[in-house]
């Protein structure tokens, strides 16, 4: 896999509100790096965002190895909303 992308996380506003998220190649994933870039993400919004009193992150019902990740960085399920015609899930952090 030479030169090949592994993977991205991100912290950004979506709209209104901050948001961190991840994607994977699925040859790097089971490798703990999801929950390592997502809490660089956790990490970067309490530094730089302290007026945000929520973080957010996204997924689908069936993306059991991303709402893992959530969990483990204390994420919890607050909901669902439609987005593009897919329906998803809402996790959030609370400082």
């Amino acid at each position: 896999m030479a030169h090949a992308c592994l993977g991205k996380r991100r912290l950004l506003p979506v709209g209104c509100v901050p948001e961190v998220g991840w994607v994977l190649h699925r040859d790097f994933q089971g490798r703990g790096l999801a929950t390592e870039g997502g809490q660089a993400g956790v990490d970067a919004w309490r530094k730089h965002l302290p007026d945000e009193p929520r973080l957010y992150s996204f997924t689908t019902e069936n993306n059991l190895r991303s709402r893992a990740v959530m969990a483990r960085l204390g994420f919890t399920l607050r909901g669902t909303a439609f987005w593009h015609g897919y329906e998803i899930l809402w996790h959030a952090l609370d400082r």
